[in-house]
Order: structure tokens, then C-alpha cells, then sequence
């Protein structure tokens, strides 16, 4: 993206190369009919100019968003994918935000960034830990009184997923604090709410001796994830 905002410097040379290139302009390049302006007013309609250089630099934004998607596909962990494609979604819409790119690009372009690396947020939550939250969903599959072997069973499978989880991801890494911040709580949230409600629910078949975390254990293990370095719960254990 850095190469990009350089383009800008030479903004005057570059729209009279490109003016008579004669390129038809994609409705996602477009600015929103109802943006806001640099005056604080909406423009009411499509018919504001959009120059040769912003139309060829949204462009090679939409190259290289295909070529990231592309990229990602290596990745063979769904979970680990969709993080990819959200730190670098994120990171290209930052770089507009911050730079000479902001007006060139315009809001609507930013906002809908914003709600893609959201988006593959969501689904690095849905892809990690849908399946283990599952676990302390009380389907009616069981009667916990008579079948507490099965209600140990789950905390236990839980146990498992959740060190398997964080010996994975606390190796994986979301550079932009204020973003791995917001996802770690998040996370948390989800988390420690399910595990706090199931082992509430069931301490007394559960016994003290099986359970290996408070919630607050959870919480600060969680503040552990995408620090970029590979860690194990058996090593860092909390007292």
C-alpha cells in the first residue's frame, strides 16, 4: 500500500497518461451517491468526477485483494485464513484512512474494508470456537443426575480444545494492537461466559478436583493468544 500512496505524489502526470485510456468504470469503484463531502454535504448523485488515477489505483487494490485471497488459500486451518485475510484487509484499510489514499479511495470504499476485515473476524470466531462452545450446550441429550460421567466428559473435551487452541494461536500474531485487543476481548467474552455458566451449572456433579481453570484463568490465558510466540498451558499453568 505504501507504493500506492506514492503514486499520489505524481497524481497530475498520471491522470493525463491515463485520461485517454478509455477504461469503463465499475460501479464498485464509484463514490456512494449519498458520501460525504469535504464540505460536510452529501453528493446527491454519481455525477461527481472521478479521475483516471483513483479509478486505476481502486484497481490495483482489487488486484491485490484477489491476489491475498488467493494467498490465503495455503493456509490449510480455516481458522488461520480467515486472521490472514483479516489483518491484511485491515491494514489496507487503515493505510487509506491514514494517507493521501482517504479522499482518492473515499468513505464508502473505507467503510466497506472495515466491514470486510469484520466479517473475516467473525469468522475466525465462528471457524475456533463454535465447535468447543458446543460443548456446553445443554441439548437435552443427557440427564446430568444420572450421567455425570458425561457432564466431566464435556469439560474435559473442552479442556483439551481450548489448550489444543492456545498452543496453536498464542504462535499466531494480529500486529495491530488496538484490533488483537478487540478481538481477544471478544473472545473472552464468549468464552468465560460459557465456561463460567456450564461449570456453575454442574459444580456440584463436576467435583473441585476436575476442574482445571477459573474464568479468570480462561480470561488471562486468552490475553495470551497472537503474541507471536508458541506457548503451552503446561509451561505458564497459573497458580
Amino acid at each position: 500500500m505504501k507504493y500506492i500512496e506514492g503514486l499520489t505524489d505524481q497524481g497530475t502526470s498520471l491522470n493525463l497518461l491515463l485520461k485517454d485510456h478509455g477504461t469503463e468504470v465499475p460501479n464498485s469503484f464509484l463514490p456512494d451517491a449519498n458520501e460525504v463531502n469535504e464540505y460536510g454535504s452529501t453528493t446527491g448523485s454519481l455525477s461527481c468526477i472521478v479521475s483516471p488515477m483513483a479509478l486505476h489505483l481502486r484497481s490495483l487494490t482489487s488486484v491485490l485483494e484477489s491476489n491475498l485471497k488467493d494467498m490465503s488459500k495455503l493456509y490449510k486451518d480455516d481458522s488461520l485464513r480467515h486472521l490472514f485475510l483479516m489483518n491484511n484487509v485491515h491494514y489496507m484499510a487503515q493505510k487509506v484512512k491514514e494517507s493521501k489514499l482517504e479522499p482518492i479511495f473515499g468513505y464508502e470504499w473505507v467503510r466497506k474494508h472495515n466491514q470486510k476485515f469484520q466479517r473475516r473476524a467473525m469468522n475466525y470466531e465462528r471457524a475456533t470456537w463454535c465447535s468447543i462452545l458446543s460443548l456446553f450446550k445443554d441439548d437435552g441429550s443427557f440427564d446430568p443426575y444420572s450421567r455425570i460421567h458425561v457432564v466431566r466428559e464435556r469439560l474435559r473435551s473442552f479442556y483439551l480444545a481450548f489448550e489444543d487452541v492456545y498452543k496453536k494461536q498464542t504462535g499466531w500474531s494480529v500486529p495491530d494492537f488496538q484490533l488483537c485487543e478487540d478481538l481477544r476481548i471478544s473472545i473472552g467474552q464468549n468464552v468465560v461466559h460459557a465456561y463460567r455458566s456450564f461449570v456453575g451449572r454442574y459444580a456440584f456433579l463436576i467435583g473441585d478436583k476436575h476442574i482445571r481453570y477459573s474464568p479468570d484463568d480462561l480470561q488471562n490465558y486468552i490475553l495470551d493468544l497472537f503474541g507471536g510466540y508458541p506457548q503451552s498451558l503446561r509451561s505458564v499453568r497459573r497458580k
